[in-house]
């Protein structure tokens, strides 16, 4: 779902200074996945959160167009 698309929906349950907060982040080429508390029906949000970031890496990898940034720790 586009961004905008998914603001209509979510308007009556998200804040002006949040629908900001995420259009701060959005516009700065951040990868931003929100869900309400609707939409988790009852699913615990931080273990969501989790399941997602670790899911997500293996879409960057397979979409990413840049190599990944060496380690500097090395």
């Amino acid at each position: 779902m586009k961004r905008e698309e998914w603001l209509a929906v979510v308007q009556s349950e998200i804040t002006p200074e949040l629908t900001a907060a995420l259009n701060l982040l959005w516009d700065a080429g951040f990868a931003v996945i929100s869900f309400t508390p609707t939409e988790l029906r009852g699913a615990d949000p931080e273990t969501v959160q989790d399941v997602c970031i670790e899911r997500g890496w293996g879409v960057i990898e397979d979409l990413a167009t840049e190599p990944e940034p060496e380690d500097d720790d090395e």
